[in-house]
């Protein structure tokens, strides 16, 4: 490449180039917010972490304390004396076993319900 043709390249070329769209201090201001984000979302994070640990821990002690100290014998419901009947039920011709809805078997007056 000779000198006249760089001379022509040199004079094809733009004149200024343009101004920025942004100065020094966009730049730093932009920086802050990011470093702020940032820390933020960190420290949320670590809140975070520290309240889920404390109910982790909080939990386990009571769970802990709760089957050591239990030195009581569990209760067992009182056998039934022989030729009792038990409890009948509340609902309408059940049987007693309190399992079933009303039936029309046991009602006078009703007819048999198509199940």
């Amino acid at each position: 490449m000779d000198e006249k043709e760089l001379e022509t390249l040199f004079r094809a070329a733009p004149g200024e180039p343009p101004p920025p769209g942004f100065s020094l201090s966009d730049v730093t201001a932009a920086s802050a917010r990011a470093k702020e984000r940032r820390r933020s979302a960190l420290l949320l994070t670590a809140a975070c972490l520290v309240a889920v640990l404390s109910a982790a821990g909080i939990a386990g002690v009571s769970y802990f304390r709760s089957t050591e100290t239990s030195t009581a014998q569990p209760v067992t419901a009182p056998e039934r004396l022989p030729g009792t009947s038990p409890v009948p039920s509340p609902l309408q011709g059940s049987g007693g076993n309190g399992k079933d809805g009303p039936r029309a078997e046991g009602t006078s007056g009703c007819e048999k319900v198509d199940r």
